[in-house]
């Protein structure tokens, strides 16, 4: 009878999650609405910056005291929080990737050749756009940042 009860309590409180999963480093989300939905911890989530210049995935969502680690296994790279307009040119910290880009101070990596990991935990909700120090405009990403 206790082990019934306990299936029903689990089952309420998973009701309105849906799990994801990417095979490229082995992230793993869950993601809870409705009545059911409870953060389990912080966590870390990575972000890869690719060697095509790609930020994967470039919009995450996360809960207020989880970690993002950016990570870039070769060539020049940094991130920074902040937002970038368009336009501009030569920006960017070899002087290119369309400039525009403005950074807001929240973080910063500064600029390393990889391989390279950089870390920061999120403690406040909202939303945070981010860019690539060296490419600006051609390499940006959004982290979501909401309450447990």
């Amino acid at each position: 009878m206790r082990s019934l009860a306990f299936i029903a309590v689990a089952a309420f409180l998973l009701a309105g999650c849906a799990s994801s999963s990417t095979t490229s480093t082995t992230t793993t989300s869950t993601t809870c609405t409705g009545m059911g939905a409870m953060h389990l911890g912080s966590q870390t989530v990575m972000v890869n910056i690719t060697t095509g210049n790609k930020v994967t995935p470039d919009t995450i969502t996360v809960y207020v005291g989880d970690t993002v680690k950016w990570t870039w296994p070769s060539s020049s790279h940094g991130v920074s929080s902040g937002t970038c307009t368009g336009g501009g040119g030569g920006g960017g910290y070899y002087g290119y990737g369309g400039g525009g880009c403005a950074p807001d101070n929240k973080f910063s990596s500064g600029v390393h050749a990889g391989p390279y990991e950089f870390s920061f935990t999120f403690t406040q909700a909202g939303t945070y756009p981010y860019y690539c120090l060296v490419h600006e405009q051609m390499m940006k990403g959004k982290v979501e940042v909401e309450s447990p």
